[in-house]
C-alpha cells in the first residue's frame, strides 16, 4: 500500500530530515528533485560511491554510536538514501566524511530492538541491524531517534522509498471514485500478478465462489508483498487462507459465536483513526477477568476483529489496507498457564499474519510488564520480519508522547495523552454490530 507515505521528522541536534513528502511519492519523471541531495552527500564523502552516480532518494541522515560485533560502540554518522545506509566517519562536520561501510537496502536486511530493550533502560535507545551475515548494533541519543531510524529504514527496506514507485491511481467507476491497483503497480508486479490469477485459476481443487468474493487484484497484491513477491510462497499462502476461510467462514461470524469474548474489552475496534488513515485497534491483555468462555471465543474474535476492520477499511475507496494497534499492559495480569498462554498467543498470530497479511501499520506495546518478556522471546520467533520490526516497547508513561507523532490527539484516547473520551462497552459493540441479536 503506497496511499500513504512517511514524512521523516526532526530529532535531535545532529539529527537532520531532508525528506517531506505529503500522502504519495514522486514519479519517476521527477528524478531532477532527487539531484541536490545526492549530489550535496556525493561530493562530502570518501571515497566517492558508485551507488550515488544516479539520483537516489535522500530520506535522513544523523549522529550515532554503531557496534560492530563484539567491538565498543564507536562515533559513526549515517546518510540513509531509498538503496543504500552509508555508515561513515565524521572528518570535518558538513564538508569530508569517510565510509567505514556501506549497507545495501535488499528485503533480506531487518531492523529490530534487540532482545532485552524493552526491559532495560540502557538498551533502550539500541537497535539492530541485522544483515543477515553480520549484525550491527546502532546506539542513539534517545528512544524517539530509535524509533525515527528504525522506522525509515524499515520503510526504505519495504520499498515505500523507491523511485519507481507509482502513487495511488483512482478510476471513476458507476460515479464512485474506486482504486485501481494496477495502475500502481510495476511492469515486473503486473506480470506477477497476472500469473497468480492464472495460477488460482488453474488450481486443483478449483477455488469456490465463496472464495472468488474476497480474492482481487489488492488481495493478491497483499499476499506477494508479505512474501516479497516470490510467487510460490504466497502461492502457498493464500491456499491456506483459502482452506482456513473455507471452514471458518471469518465474515459469517454469529454474535453467540464471540460475545463473550467481545463484552470484556480486552480487545475492540476503536472508531479513530491515525494521521495516515489507519483504523485504530486497542488490546488490554489481562485487564478482565479470564474464563473458559471468553479463552474458547478469543481466536474466533480475532478473526472477527480482522475481518471487520479490513471492511470498515474501505480499500477499494481510499487504497488504505492496514491497521495501527495499542496493546497496553498497564494494570493488567498474565492469567493462565505458561505454555497455554503460548499456544493462545500463536493460534491469534497465526490469523494475523497468515492469513490477514499486511494489514498491521504500526503497533505499540505498552507497559509491558516483567512475564511478558520471557513470553515475547519466543513468540517473537513465529513473527515475521516485516511484521517485527513495526512493533515499538513503550515502557511507561513517559514514552506515551511518541504516539502523538502517528495518532492526532482528538483521535487518540484520553489514557494515553489524547483528547478522545470514547469508552468501549458491550453495549456499544452489540449495538453496532449486531443490533438485532
Amino acid at each position: 500500500n503506497h496511499a500513504n507515505k512517511r514524512a521523516t521528522r526532526g530529532g535531535g541536534p545532529l539529527l537532520v530530515s531532508r525528506l517531506n513528502m505529503s500522502s504519495s511519492s514522486l514519479l519517476v519523471s521527477d528524478l531532477a528533485a532527487f539531484i541536490p541531495d545526492t549530489e550535496r552527500v556525493r561530493a562530502i564523502l570518501s571515497p566517492k560511491p558508485d551507488e550515488l552516480k544516479t539520483p537516489k532518494r535522500f530520506i535522513k541522515e544523523g549522529a550515532v554510536k554503531f557496534q560492530d560485533g563484539k567491538h565498543a560502540p564507536k562515533d559513526a554518522y549515517f546518510f540513509l538514501f531509498n538503496n543504500v545506509l552509508f555508515v561513515t566517519q565524521e572528518v570535518k562536520a558538513k564538508e569530508k566524511y569517510k565510509i567505514t561501510l556501506a549497507i545495501t537496502i535488499r528485503t533480506t536486511l531487518k531492523v529490530e530492538d534487540t532482545e532485552d530493550a524493552a526491559e532495560s533502560d540502557a538498551n533502550s535507545n539500541v537497535f539492530v541491524i541485522d544483515a543477515v551475515k553480520k549484525k550491527f548494533q546502532v546506539h542513539c541519543a534517545s528512544s524517539e531517534e530509535k524509533d525515527e531510524w528504525k522506522q525509515e529504514i524499515g520503510a526504505a527496506i519495504e520499498g515505500e522509498y523507491d523511485l519507481d514507485v507509482i502513487k495511488p491511481q483512482f478510476t471513476p467507476v458507476d460515479g464512485e471514485s474506486i482504486w485501481n491497483v494496477r495502475a500502481s503497480l510495476s511492469e515486473d508486479q503486473l506480470r506477477l500478478l497476472d500469473e497468480f490469477h492464472q495460477r488460482l485459476d488453474s488450481r486443483s481443487p478449483p477455488i469456490s465462489d465463496y472464495a472468488k468474493e474476497w480474492i482481487d487484484d489488492a488481495c493478491l497484491c497483499r499476499y506477494l508483498r508479505a512474501r516479497q513477491w516470490n510467487l510460490n510462497d504466497a502461492f502457498e499462502m493464500i491456499s491456506a487462507t483459502i482452506t482456513w476461510r473455507e471452514e471458518v467462514r471469518p465474515d459469517r461470524i454469529q454474535h453467540d459465536e464471540v460475545n463473550h469474548a467481545a463484552a470484556t474489552g480486552d480487545l475492540y475496534l476503536a472508531p479513530m483513526k491515525d494521521k495516515k488513515g489507519r483504523l485504530m485497534v486497542y488490546m488490554r491483555p489481562g485487564k478482565s477477568p479470564d474464563s473458559p468462555l471468553v479463552r474458547a471465543q478469543y481466536v474466533l474474535y480475532m478473526a472477527w476483529l480482522m475481518e471487520t476492520a479490513a471492511k470498515e477499511l474501505d480499500t477499494k475507496h481510499t487504497a488504505q489496507e492496514k491497521m495501527t494497534w495499542i496493546v497496553d499492559f498497564g494494570n493488567s495480569k498474565i492469567q493462565g498457564g505458561f505454555e497455554e498462554n503460548i499456544k493462545l498467543s500463536r493460534d491469534v498470530i497465526n490469523v494475523m499474519q497468515n492469513h490477514y497479511p499486511e494489514r498491521l501499520g504500526m503497533g505499540f506495546i505498552l507497559n509491558p510488564p516483567l512475564p511478558f518478556y520471557a513470553l515475547w522471546k519466543i513468540l517473537s520467533a513465529f513473527v515475521d520480519p516485516n511484521t517485527n520490526r513495526k512493533i515499538h516497547f513503550l515502557r511507561n508513561k513517559k514514552s506515551f508522547h511518541i504516539l502523538q507523532q502517528y495518532i492526532a490527539p482528538d483521535q487518540l484516547e484520553v489514557p494515553y495523552g489524547g483528547t478522545n473520551d470514547f469508552v468501549y462497552s458491550a453495549e456499544y459493540w452489540k449495538q453496532k454490530y449486531y443490533p438485532d441479536a
